[in-house]
């Protein structure tokens, strides 16, 4: 080999790693009571949404315009800000136009865990795409839907997994709205894996690991997280 290549790819692995040091990931993977859980190393923000209130354990948003589910069309695309890094302390460098498949299933893999089962992964998916519809409806910034990081949703181009892609082609044509017809923010959390609840109409992400092992669809899940949740069809 000659000193000159030898020279290149000894440069090119420096950057590779410099890279990987400054990468600030969003989620890891860890063993707890022999089952595998998602850790925020970031945690997700709470992320209040303007305009909405919490009524008992009901989200109600937008009630001077409230829509019907079939007026709801299906994106084709979504803005996102690219913070490099997926790092939130990272300013948004450039917005990419993402299309609305590959956007769910380039996010869904970084928000759940692949080998989890496949009722958890379908509710995933369900709060993965609600969460970027309704920011489509209400952008979270000026120039952008939503940003890649746990701020929004982790994206990550072309990161897709199979049992994940499967969950978001399970969900196709399947949407949720509030109990008055409205679509709303669904949020979600790392949480832990058992019954609990993170937060008014928070999904918990190991919870639906959970309740998944314990026999739970991902209707079920929806509607035990978003209290007075309803299913429509696009």
């Amino acid at each position: 080999m000659k000193k000159a290549t030898a020279l290149v790819m000894m440069t090119a692995a420096m950057s590779l790693m410099a890279s990987s040091a400054m990468a600030a990931p969003a989620v890891k993977e860890v063993k707890e009571n022999g089952k595998v859980v998602r850790v925020d190393v970031a945690e997700r923000p709470s992320n209040a949404t303007p305009g909405a209130v919490t009524a008992g354990t009901k989200l109600i948003v937008d009630q001077n315009s409230l829509v019907a589910p079939e007026a709801y069309t299906k994106p084709t695309s979504i803005r996102v800000g690219i913070r490099a890094n997926n790092n939130t302390a990272n300013p948004i460098s450039s917005v990419s136009v993402v299309p609305w498949y590959d956007y769910n299933i380039d996010v869904l893999p970084n928000e759940w865990i692949g080998s989890w089962p496949a009722q958890s992964l379908n509710a995933g998916a369900i709060a993965v795409k609600m969460y970027a519809w309704y920011h489509i409806l209400h952008p979270k910034y000026s120039n952008c839907d939503v940003d890649n990081t746990v701020n929004s949703q982790v994206y990550k181009a072309n990161s897709r997994y199979s049992a994940t892609t499967t969950a978001v082609d399970n969900m196709s044509g399947i949407g949720i709205l509030n109990s008055s017809g409205v679509m709303f923010e669904t949020q979600y959390r790392a949480g832990s894996y058992d019954s609990s609840i993170p937060g008014t109409n928070i999904m918990s992400q190991n919870g639906t690991h959970y309740w998944a092992d314990n026999g739970k669809t991902w209707s079920w899940m929806t509607s035990y997280y978003y209290p007075g949740s309803t299913v429509f069809y696009y």
